[in-house]
């Protein structure tokens, strides 16, 4: 039996995945993020084979699942990671508050934060709340999108997003995002670049 140099160099890699990535997710914290539920500790650990397997091949949730296997030998089905996502989607806030805690973990202020904003679109023709035609920087001016905005500190980790409906001015979402960072983490002045 020949053992096959470009598989073993897959194992490999997908190997350190886990332990490297793995060991960098668990000391931000995020091995204890979801802590409400039945089995929060089988939640946690979907998200995270979940997580790390965006990483090393991004793709839907329904090939996340089957790839899980292939990659790392997990077995994670594809209804246990909807169930790990809703439970995200009923505690999102809660979640967003640990992780802003744990990766400024030590911090004693920020100086320095940096925004962007972006449009996402969809293949689609047909707004509704979120989904709307607006300014799309990709000049899909057909298309309904939404519009995503990023505050982050100096080292690029991300301290604050929200979605807006896709006709949302860039001015309207930077304002948005920035007070309510501000309000809620109590911050008094904050110098941000765009």
């Amino acid at each position: 039996m020949s053992i096959n140099l470009w598989d073993m160099i897959k194992k490999s890699k997908n190997l350190g995945v886990q332990d490297l990535l793995g060991k960098i997710y668990s000391n931000l914290g995020f091995s204890q993020l979801l802590d409400s539920g039945r089995n929060n500790a089988a939640l946690n650990e979907v998200m995270k084979q979940v997580v790390l397997m965006r990483v090393l091949d991004p793709c839907s949730k329904l090939r996340s699942s089957k790839l899980l296997k292939n990659y790392f030998g997990k077995e994670i089905s594809y209804k246990q990671i909807l169930t790990m996502m809703d439970h995200i989607a009923e505690n999102e806030e809660e979640i967003r508050t640990r992780i802003f805690e744990n990766l400024l973990q030590g911090r004693k202020s920020i100086s320095l934060a940096l925004f962007d904003v972006t449009t996402l679109y969809f293949e689609a023709i047909t707004s509704d709340d979120l989904r709307d035609f607006g300014y799309c920087k990709d000049g899909k001016f057909g298309e309904v999108q939404i519009v995503l905005a990023v505050l982050s500190d100096y080292d690029g980790i991300p301290l604050a997003y929200e979605i807006f409906p896709g006709h949302t001015s860039e001015v309207k979402a930077f304002s948005h995002v920035l007070e309510g960072f501000m309000v809620k983490h109590g911050i008094q002045s904050l110098n941000v670049f765009r």
